[in-house]
């Protein structure tokens, strides 16, 4: 086993709508389609279908939802010998697909909301060469287990969504997965802001829009101006569709090969070596994404996500790279962000170096926005 996956595991129920219904209003949607999902098991599917080993960590309920759900992930190769069945029904994701193929998410988290670190078995972490995390399960659980990771000598990616309501510490992370809106938010009071958000202390970072870090704690004293979902920037609810394009001919600038994430003796972040610097887009102007800004979060490395226009990717080191977006004729972009980040941290766990494990999750995720729904729309015939 090379990647282990800590996280959330959901039935989706989903149906398509010509458009979102407003406040009050009652619409006429598709017949009910039911799947397994949570970002969590989807970037574990997205990994194994990448040519990745990979196990998963997660709780459902002692239900068919979640007896469905262990034998869809054990089908496309996943490791669910370590799931466990909690007390509380499997968590449930009821999402509507707009024609134009945006969504909106909203998760009942049942089982989800019991998952510990102690769920986790200790030689599956000495097993691990990267861990990759999600907030759709207790944050303090979470923390935990990035802890537990890096004192195994694992290295630690954390898909920074759902927004977390309270601090949540990043001394244990190597590299932080966000989009384009997320990152704004959370660089923007890296810059300039004091003091500590989260479920206290709620008014004293709305300059920077609600996000403060220092000391590699972060968190959002409110949801205002984002989902958590890790999508479209700017889009409310939108999973979203990180390198990829959304509109066919249009994608970002080119991209180059030759970075790697490093690891010190410890287990921690160390310093990137050299590679020639590319420009990276308008999407990096907009997000406010720096060297210092990584540096500030105490990660050794930044990815966001930017649709259209790929991914921008950031070194503690200085260097700042640019994997261009895949132009896709869109029909859903459930999932497409988990299957990204589930793909980008597999390769990387398998020995690709960042760019091109970057470029193989753009691809991956391009051709996930072609078919509906999460799981079901990733390529059965990947090839890396």
């Amino acid at each position: 086993m090379t990647l282990l996956v800590f996280g959330s595991i959901n039935a989706d129920v989903t149906v398509r709508v010509p458009e979102f219904p407003a406040p009050g209003e009652t619409i006429a949607g598709s017949e009910l389609e039911t799947a397994t999902g949570g970002k969590s098991a989807n970037q574990a599917v997205a990994a194994a279908l990448a040519g990745v080993r990979t196990a998963f960590i997660g709780r459902t309920g002692a239900d068919a939802p979640g007896r469905a759900a262990r034998q869809a992930l054990a089908a496309e190769g996943v490791d669910v010998s370590a799931m466990v069945e909690g007390s509380r029904p499997t968590g449930t994701a009821l999402i509507t697909v707009r024609q134009d193929g945006e969504n909106t998410i909203v998760i009942a988290p049942g089982a989800n909301a019991q998952l510990g670190a102690d769920d986790c078995p200790p030689e599956l972490l000495e097993r691990a060469e990267w861990v990759l995390l999600g907030l759709e399960v207790p944050l303090g659980e979470v923390a935990e287990l990035a802890r537990r990771a890096r004192a195994a000598g694992a290295r630690v990616a954390l898909n920074l969504s759902p927004v977390p309501a309270q601090p949540f510490p990043l001394d244990d992370v190597d590299l932080v997965i966000v989009n384009e809106h997320e990152a704004a938010l959370l660089l923007a009071s890296v810059a300039g802001t004091s003091g500590s958000v989260g479920a206290s202390g709620r008014n004293e970072a709305r300059d920077a829009s609600g996000w403060t870090s220092r000391s590699g704690v972060i968190g959002a004293s409110d949801a205002a101006g984002t989902n958590g979902a890790s999508g479209v920037p700017g889009v409310t609810g939108a999973s979203g569709v990180p390198g990829v394009s959304g509109v066919p001919g249009v994608t970002g600038a080119s991209g180059t090969t030759g970075t790697t994430v490093p690891k010190r003796a410890d287990g921690g972040a160390g310093t990137a070596r050299s590679a020639r610097s590319d420009d990276v887009g308008r999407s990096s102007e907009r997000a406010g994404v720096t060297s210092a800004g990584a540096r500030a979060l105490g990660v050794s490395t930044l990815v966001v996500t930017s649709g259209a226009e790929g991914a921008v990717i950031v070194q503690e080191s200085g260097e700042r790279r640019h994997v261009p977006a895949v132009a896709v004729e869109v029909v859903d972009t459930t999932g497409c962000g988990d299957a990204f980040a589930g793909v980008l941290v597999g390769r990387l766990a398998e020995g690709d170096d960042l760019i091109r494990a970057a470029e193989q999750a753009s691809r991956f995720a391009a051709h996930a926005a072609t078919g509906a729904g999460a799981q079901s729309s990733y390529p059965r015939d990947f090839q890396v």
